[in-house]
């Protein structure tokens, strides 16, 4: 089941309705207001995933009792977005690949891209670790190995940052836990051996500042000095 929750006035909790479904709700992603009928307000429309066998659902419901299937994903999903800028629902399922659908212009949606991400597959997609950066930015991780994925959701261009200090003497870490933080433009990477690594997004920008095009995507981060966090594996990061 997946229920739509409103916050009245005196700060209760309101139900506004729920979507009974046969099969296990997994992901639910935020959609943007889509416009009412005349004489009415906006709709808040909302996107769900349901595992169902060997492939995963998506659906589009609403707050006004709306509820359409839009499109099938083999296999389970890892993570499902929303992005508004471009209108695509972005999926990463447990087997690495990365499956972007777009809305035409009669509001049907269709394939737009289907891609494996270079890291998570095989023995180590258990470990695979997503999020969003940066507003149009999917960074993608793996316990495999110390690199952190970038994938341009504007541009689709990709590139790698290498986690942790260069010092050739010691192991490069090994990436347990990504966590992004609006606030203060930083992207965190915890590692195997208890290390936090910290990407600050500048944006494409020259030395004085300017948004310059010429600007290599790579030098949109500010690798910043590692913390210690005991010593013992990151399980998990969230941003206060």
């Amino acid at each position: 089941k997946v229920g739509v929750w409103k916050v009245e006035s005196n700060m209760k909790p309101l139900n506004v309705i729920s979507y009974a479904t046969e099969a296990t709700v997994t992901h639910v992603a935020f959609g943007v207001p889509a416009a009412g009928a005349e004489g009415e307000s906006d709709s808040h429309v909302f996107y769900f995933a349901a595992k169902d066998n060997e492939r995963s659902v998506i659906w589009s419901i609403d707050d006004r009792g709306r509820k359409n299937m839009l499109y099938n994903v083999d296999g389970a999903l890892h993570a499902l977005y929303y992005y508004a800028r471009r209108d695509e629902l972005v999926a990463v399922t447990v087997s690495a690949n990365l499956v972007i659908h777009m809305k035409d212009d009669e509001g049907k949606w269709g394939l737009h891209m289907k891609s494996k991400l270079a890291s998570g597959a095989g023995e180590g997609q258990a470990s695979m670790q997503v999020c969003l950066a940066a507003g149009h930015y999917l960074v993608t991780a793996s316990e495999r190995d110390s690199i952190v994925r970038i994938f341009d959701l504007d541009s689709e261009d990709n590139y790698i940052m290498a986690a942790g200090e260069e010092d050739r003497s010691t192991t490069p870490p090994k990436i347990s836990c990504l966590a992004w933080s609006n606030k203060s433009g930083i992207l965190a990477a915890g590692t195997n051996d208890g290390m936090i690594c910290l990407f600050k997004y500048v944006g494409d920008k020259d030395k004085d500042g300017i948004e310059d095009s010429d600007v290599h995507q790579e030098e949109a981060w500010e690798q910043m000095p590692m913390v210690a966090a005991g010593g013992e594996r990151c399980d998990k990061l969230e941003w206060g």
